[in-house]
């Protein structure tokens, strides 16, 4: 495990610049004892994202400054007293440090303890304190926060493996949309002669899971499920139970204005009775038809794959988006359809690390029954294969890498349509005839070096001079980074944290396929 802190980040002996709290990172002093807020940061970055807490460090709260203080007793007292309260049921809920999350190191003479606190599981959240579920904390942007109501639902609500699998009171089939219900069949039964109006509805949704039954009650009642109410309800009933539901899809028609063009919207007067199926309907044609067809032609002189890849990936993120929202959020479900890029936004954080997500591995889906219901129909034909079909469409075609924006309340995840290339000339910095063959280099190489971008061809720049002050203007910009020094000096394309994260997961995984062959 690194150390977050050491020798050359400090400043005038104890003070240091780098790095100040954050979200993932907690100061504490730490005298004789822990001090009593530890547990909390504890709570809350098991809650959240997880964390370091760096105990024998002051904050200066006046001059936002830091110093290292060091702790006032042997390390070993306070590394003990840890292990001793992380053991104790009545002081934590679950034991979830472990030996190897805490070291003890010097800086300038004065010892220190790191403590990393891993993020757990959702299905062992809350992490709470003094035997209380309800003693439960999250982090935050400033600190760290007791929860408040909804916060709390939410922990306790997303633990369980399923659910949209509530059964409901007081719900029948007159709160679901006959019509969706008899369009669905029609999709089960395409290939059949079976009259669809001639199956009783009531058996069918039992044979599908959107009725299930009580097995509490004695009478075996079968009762309406959460997903299946989301999936075919009407929207008055939806809203009864749900009353943030909110499904929107808006168009726009380019990427700098904010003023739609075309909009799908729940509750709206031209859409009474959305629910998630109908939305899925309506939504997605107006997907497709936002995707150019365009014609592209590989080295064997055959038809490109992008309209086919984007269509797929665009389809992928609508069902990953209704699939896996907390549906108890006050978020709404939000896609918006640019000419560069779809961005589709859903209540609640996933279930599954990026990593997972485009790699299709460990699906934990939080609402089986509408995944089932999608799947039933091939709208969603494997658990998990979302995210790499998407990445797949981006790598195939050369497009800017997907962004995947997340924190407690929500996920972002961004498809872009265009290539990297394309995606660098809408920042409006006008960039001249050298500068766009550096960028063509850097978009087509992990890393270059100056030598890469020279050359007499039309496409490289014929001297050392134009190349360097070409590198050095893009640098200016923001657009490429440098890495390395001197002799081993490289570039690389200025990309967000997650793109970076994507980009290396995706080299990883070719690395792995080769070597599985």
């Amino acid at each position: 495990m690194e150390q977050i802190i050491n020798d050359a980040i400090l400043e005038d002996e104890s003070y240091f610049q780098q790095p100040k709290e954050s979200i993932e990172l907690e100061y504490k002093t730490c005298s004789f004892e822990l001090p009593d807020s530890f547990w909390e940061t504890v709570s809350s970055f098991a809650n959240t994202k997880g964390g370091y807490i760096i105990l024998g460090v002051k904050e200066h709260k006046k001059d936002d400054k830091f110093e290292l203080v060091g702790i006032d007793v042997k390390p070993e007292a306070i590394v003990k007293q840890i292990f001793n309260e992380n053991s104790n049921k009545t002081n934590i809920n679950d034991a979830i440090i472990k030996n190897d999350d805490v070291i003890v190191y010097k800086v300038k003479g004065k010892s220190i303890i790191q403590v990393f606190v891993q993020e757990v599981e959702y299905s062992q959240k809350p992490i709470f304190l003094k035997n209380y579920q309800r003693n439960c904390y999250i982090r935050t942007d400033d600190g760290d926060r007791y929860t408040n109501n909804r916060q709390f639902k939410y922990l306790i609500v997303n633990s369980h493996d399923e659910v949209d699998g509530e059964l409901l009171n007081n719900y029948d089939l007159d709160d679901l949309n006959k019509k969706d219900i008899n369009d669905y069949k029609s999709h089960i039964y395409r290939n059949s002669d079976v009259n669809v109006n001639e199956i009783d509805n009531k058996e069918f949704l039992k044979d599908i899971g959107v009725l299930k039954r009580d097995r509490r009650n004695s009478e075996k009642e079968y009762k309406l499920t959460v997903g299946g109410l989301l999936f075919f309800g009407k929207y008055n009933a939806i809203t009864q139970r749900f009353p943030n539901f909110q499904l929107d899809y808006f168009h726009y028609p380019n990427s700098h204005t904010n003023d739609w063009d075309d909009r799908v919207s729940s509750g709206d007067m031209n859409f009474p009775s959305l629910n998630i199926y109908s939305f899925y309907n309506l939504v997605l044609p107006k997907l497709l038809s936002g995707v150019s067809d365009k014609f592209q032609q590989d080295e064997n002189y055959t038809r490109g794959s992008y309209y086919y890849d984007l269509t797929v990936a665009a389809k992928e993120g609508l069902v990953n988006t209704l699939m896996h929202p907390y549906y108890d959020g006050d978020k709404p479900i939000k896609i918006s359809d640019k000419d560069s890029f779809f961005e589709f936004s859903n209540p609640g954080e996933m279930r599954v690390s990026l990593e997972s997500f485009f790699r299709g591995s460990n699906s934990t889906c939080r609402n089986q029954v509408i995944s089932t219901l999608f799947r039933r129909i091939g709208i969603s034909e494997k658990a998990g294969s979302g995210g790499p079909r998407i990445m797949k469409s981006a790598k195939d075609n050369s497009l800017h890498i997907p962004d995947v924006y997340e924190d407690a309340n929500s996920t972002v995840v961004k498809i872009w349509k265009i290539d990297k290339f394309a995606s660098l000339q809408r920042l409006n910095f006008n960039f001249n005839s050298d500068e766009n063959k550096v960028i063509k280099v850097a978009v087509e190489c992990d890393s270059f070096t100056t030598k890469d971008v020279l050359g007499q061809e039309p496409e490289k720049i014929d001297t050392k001079y134009k190349a360097r002050k070409s590198i050095n203007s893009l640098i200016k910009k923001g657009v490429i980074l440098t890495i390395g020094k001197a002799k081993s000096t490289r570039y690389i394309l200025n990309m967000t944290d997650t793109q970076n994260k994507i980009e290396l997961m995706r080299k990883f995984k070719e690395l792995e396929d080769i070597i599985m062959k």
